[in-house]
């Protein structure tokens, strides 16, 4: 007879316990996502974050600290297999992230993150920014120069600040005269968030609700089956 925890089978309660832990994840993505005060310029930091903490998370076979409890509780034979399973997981979220956004060079959003001001950025950073967002046509690349100038004492006290990107570039740029990096900094944040090239299909909150309560989706991790969501969600 196979084992309970909790009221449950050991079995399920492992990839319970393991959906609990990994898609939370996801969950904090999303909050940041959907903040009012989020930036463009961030958005290739957070996406890339969780591809490293989801390439990390497999790599160390890491399921967190209850899963892992809970997997001593099997012979080696079936929780290496369990973890197999696990490990398909991760690899599917990270093929599901590839697909649907561009880590690559390419990606404008790669060539603006400079601009969030976690550091210091360069003239350089600057300009490619101003290329990616086409606006060069709209300002006097010499006169931007002289402008990065001007802000470049302040820089190191404006990042090491706990605020929000709009509220840094404010400081930064406050009691100045540089029209031309204010221009770049007002088109750079005005650019909606949700315009990025994200389409989950539904949110990770909803996942997450939805995940724990059914256990199809237990048995699609199980096989690799490509799962089909019912309408009524």
């Amino acid at each position: 007879m196979m084992r309970m925890v909790m009221g449950k089978p050991l079995e399920l309660q492992v990839y319970l316990s393991f959906l609990n832990n990994v898609l939370k994840i996801f969950h904090d993505v999303v909050l940041l996502l959907e903040r009012d005060d989020g930036t463009v310029c961030e958005l290739y930091d957070i996406m890339l974050t969780l591809k490293t903490k989801l390439q990390q998370r497999q790599i160390d076979s890491f399921f967190g600290m209850e899963t892992s409890a809970i997997l001593q509780q099997f012979p080696d034979q079936k929780a290496a297999a369990i973890k197999h399973d696990l490990s398909k997981f991760y690899q599917a979220a990270l093929n599901y992230l590839e697909k649907w956004y561009d880590f690559t060079d390419n990606n404008y959003q790669k060539n603006v993150a400079s601009l969030a001001l976690k550091s210091k950025f360069t003239f350089s950073h600057l300009c490619d920014a101003v290329e990616v967002l086409q606006i060069r046509g709209k300002l006097d690349m010499d006169e931007l120069y002289d402008e990065y100038c001007v802000t470049l004492p302040r820089q190191q006290d404006v990042v090491e600040r706990r605020a929000p990107v709009v509220e840094k570039w404010s400081t930064l740029l406050q009691g100045t005269n540089t029209p031309n990096l204010t221009a770049v900094a007002s088109f750079l944040l005005s650019i909606p968030i949700t315009n990025a090239s994200i389409n989950f299909e539904y949110s990770c909150k909803e996942f997450y609700t939805y995940a724990l309560k059914e256990k199809a989706l237990l048995e699609a991790v199980r096989s690799s089956k490509k799962y089909k969501v019912k309408k009524s969600i």
